[in-house]
């Protein structure tokens, strides 16, 4: 279902877009990558004369990079860090959305220009918290008889995972015991994770996990009507539409000239993070960001408006990552504009890919169960809900209150009827609509 939403994200002095009353189902514009600086150049480079959507060149490479970057460069937003670390899922509409192919050339580039990569990178899986803690475990408390603790460690808290399925993460998610979702929480937050077990707690300190990873519409379609874990930590990944670019039986391989390009790029990148700086905004940033904010933080329902809550602090953090790649040590103007239409697209992907769904699986077959026409609130508890009451009429205040349902009530005999219905205002189309448009200057 969507619902027609009048939020419009657009940076100052630019030309609003408007949308139609009904809502339609949208791809996500494509992003200007022209006017992206370096990273726009470089995701147009490893995708050129192939069928790799750029799209999904370009999140990988943002998550990479800051990945690589580590845990020491950051930026305050009041007593906030925030890093250049990012969770990005790409969404295909099937298998063969090239969204494997994307990372490979990243990949391969920092395996040659970082000498550590091969230890902090990992093809994963995404499968139980206490697996990510140990590959970047504190020291154990425990020491041997020349007081020296009986487990090092690991010094280097970076971990990149690189994990093609993301469906098996939410399965195993779903399983009550696992902490995965926890962990990956805190690790996005603070990296400073301290689960709380009865024998031999895993501590780590400073952590820094970045991951990419896939799954298909369908996959995850399936994977929500199964379990809403996704919900607990869907606001701190960048949901990122990706679909096959042509037919190309023989794709081009990266050319010298521009590998070699890439590489004094990306060189440049780390010899600005060095092995960590503070981060902060010019004046015109600053300004810039102060009138989008409250756009950025408005409320929006549904999984939709849970996926994308943390808009402020995932476009700070891509400003953050695009100004370092650019070779800038501040964040500036233009790095913000950049961040903004980053977001903006993993906005519009995120509303595409979860529609008008709702966190609560109760409410979602309400919904469905609404496309039939009005029905009593007895039929919606007897028929989808055998006779189980419980917690029913706050689910139906809830979609009464963001405007998906209404009622009308009936007096026949001695008891009162309510009768519920699809709102009038509100058009169906299970895939959604995309109402947040950037357009950068």
């Amino acid at each position: 279902m969507t619902q027609k939403n009048s939020t419009t994200i657009n940076p100052p002095g630019t030309e609003e877009i408007e949308r139609p009353e009904i809502a339609v189902r949208l791809w996500p514009k494509p992003i200007l990558f022209a006017r992206l600086g370096n990273a726009g150049k470089i995701a147009l480079l490893c995708s050129e004369g192939t069928e790799i959507d750029p799209h999904a060149v370009l999140f990988s490479l943002l998550t990479v990079t800051g990945g690589v970057i580590g845990p020491n460069t950051h930026l305050y937003i009041g007593e906030t860090r925030h890093y250049c670390r990012f969770f990005s899922v790409l969404v295909g509409a099937s298998s063969r959305g090239r969204k494997g192919s994307s990372a490979a050339p990243i990949l391969s580039i920092f395996n040659g220009l970082n000498e550590n990569f091969g230890s902090i990178h990992s093809s994963g899986p995404l499968s139980s918290g206490e697996g990510l803690l140990w590959r970047i475990r504190d020291a154990s408390g425990e020491v041997d008889k020349e007081g020296n603790p009986t487990d090092p460690g690991v010094e280097d808290k970076r971990l990149l995972i690189m994990d093609g399925e993301f469906a098996a993460a939410l399965r195993a998610m779903k399983r009550e015991t696992n902490t995965l979702s926890a962990i990956l929480r805190s690790a996005w937050d603070d990296g400073n994770i301290s689960p709380l077990t009865k024998t031999k707690p895993v501590k780590v300190t400073g952590a820094h996990i970045s991951f990419v990873s896939h799954i298909t519409n369908a996959e995850l379609s399936a994977c929500l009507t199964e379990t809403d874990s996704l919900n607990g930590f869907a606001n701190r990944i960048m949901w990122v539409c990706t679909r096959r670019q042509g037919s190309v039986p023989i794709p081009k391989k990266l050319s010298e000239e521009s590998r070699q390009e890439i590489l004094a790029i990306l060189g440049r990148t780390l010899a600005v993070a060095g092995s960590g700086r503070e981060m902060s905004m010019d004046e015109e940033a600053t300004t810039c960001f102060e009138e989008v904010y409250p756009t950025l933080t408005e409320e929006r329902s549904g999984l939709y408006g849970a996926a994308t809550s943390r808009a402020e602090a995932q476009t700070m953090r891509l400003s953050m990552i695009l100004a370092l790649i650019d070779g800038s040590p501040i964040i500036r103007k233009q790095d913000l504009l950049r961040g903004l239409e980053c977001w903006r697209y993993c906005d519009e992907s995120a509303r595409f890919i979860f529609g008008d769904r709702e966190p609560d699986q109760r409410a979602n077959k309400i919904l469905k169960f609404l496309e039939a026409g009005e029905k009593t609130q007895t039929d919606i508890t007897h028929e989808l809900f055998k006779k189980n009451k419980a917690g029913i009429a706050e689910v139906l205040e809830h979609l009464q209150a963001v405007g998906k349902i209404e009622s009308r009530g009936e007096k026949t005999g001695k008891r009162p009827i309510t009768w519920w219905k699809l709102s009038t205002k509100y058009h169906y189309d299970k895939n959604g609509n995309n109402d947040i448009i950037t357009t950068m200057s």
